[in-house]
């Protein structure tokens, strides 16, 4: 019997720059509509906070536009106008996140930025499980360990081996995004070799940031996905709506064999 593929839905990949440029970021989302969002760089604040007005709550306010199901996983917290403000990686999605659960690749959760045990290396990868018509595919996001390079260091590739060897326990449809600080082939990515397809490789993009990043040639942004998922399109944003560019990937996917 010919399994039936899922229905096309978009996911749509962006490290938020700290909130920067707020007002950019939600427009591009409503104009997309993805059914899913992968985020780094990511503030979240109970209440909103005056100045700078749009930052600290970027997290809630993108979960007003639509998306009912949330999960966002810290790496640090701080007080701001005296509340407390958590930065991290964030999922988004119009439908249900099961399974959630966060893994730190270096370092650990920091309570108090200001402290002297922070580490802005602190890094963390989120996994959840999306079902659609009973069938589920793995989302996996991830802001990669940063070297002044877009090659990397050993440290590099020791961090994203502990988001390898945890990848490769899952079993079905995978889709493995975030800014992972390196470019396409590098060490670091090349522990995906044969298993999933960078699909920035793929389609030859050589920069993904916009004219705000530090330094212009580089690919840090990736999309990675395994062979179960059938790509219907993918490409790089031009919007200004942070130092990096949105990626958006439309997809549907056969499940696992049975």
């Amino acid at each position: 019997m010919v399994a039936q593929r899922v229905q096309c839905m978009k996911l749509l990949q962006l490290n938020l720059w700290m909130g920067r440029l707020t007002r950019q970021i939600l427009p591009l989302i409503e104009r997309e509509q993805p059914d899913i969002i992968t985020a780094q760089e990511v503030f979240s604040s109970p209440k909103p906070i005056p100045f700078p007005d749009t930052l600290y709550d970027i997290h809630e306010r993108i979960a007003a536009l639509g998306y009912d199901y949330v999960y966002f996983s810290p790496v640090c917290s701080t007080s701001v106008s005296g509340h407390t403000v958590q930065f991290g990686n964030a999922l988004y999605s119009k439908l249900p996140l099961e399974n959630t659960r966060t893994i730190f690749t270096s370092g650990a959760f920091c309570p108090d930025i200001n402290g002297s045990e922070f580490d802005t290396n602190s890094r963390n990868a989120q996994l959840a499980t999306v079902r659609v018509n009973g069938r589920i595919v793995h989302i996996v996001n991830h802001h990669g360990y940063w070297e002044p390079n877009p090659i990397g260091s050993e440290k590099t590739v020791a961090a994203m081996r502990v988001v390898a060897d945890t990848m490769e326990k899952l079993e079905g449809p995978i889709i493995f995004s975030g800014d992972l600080n390196v470019n396409p082939s590098t060490p670091a990515l090349q522990l995906f070799d044969g298993w999933l397809e960078d699909l920035t490789a793929t389609y030859g993009l050589n920069d993904t940031l916009t004219v705000l990043g530090k330094v212009q040639g580089v690919a840090p942004d990736h999309i990675f996905v395994s062979n179960e998922i059938k790509v219907r399109s993918f490409a790089v944003m031009n919007d200004v709506a942070s130092d990096h560019k949105a990626l958006l990937l439309e997809f549907d996917f056969y499940p696992a064999s049975e």
